[in-house]
């Protein structure tokens, strides 16, 4: 095989590659208008969600407080969604890369899910 054809070869994988990239991107707008989301959006589904609410967990932390949940000093509030807040920023960041940073997205996720319904004020 020549360089020549092989580069050919590329060019033509390639511009295929770009054909089904377009289909792929045309059906994903079509999904998102009908629906709000694509399947591309499953494919993750824990990244996408923890990218919806980690800033919305921030903004949640940083406002004034009228109450908190039954037994909790503001204190002791706060350090909890702090945990949660730190587990979902590695989340977003999509790479666990230590045993440290598993420990606490699984203590930060146990959290969320023991508070999830306090997430309001």
């Amino acid at each position: 095989m020549t360089r020549h054809t092989a580069d050919l070869e590329d060019f033509v994988l390639n511009c295929q590659m770009k054909k089904e990239l377009k289909a792929r991107n045309r059906k994903h707008a079509r999904q998102r208008k009908q629906w709000g989301f694509c399947d591309e959006d499953c494919w993750n589904l824990f990244y996408v969600i923890a990218k919806f609410v980690l800033p919305r967990l921030v903004r949640f932390r940083e406002m004034p407080r009228v109450s908190y949940p039954n037994g909790l000093s503001t204190k002791q509030w706060s350090c909890i969604l702090d945990k949660i807040i730190a587990a979902f920023k590695i989340l977003v960041k999509d790479d666990l890369a230590s045993n440290k940073e598993a420990c606490i997205v699984r203590h930060g996720l146990k959290l969320f899910a023991k508070w999830f319904e306090h997430l309001w004020d």
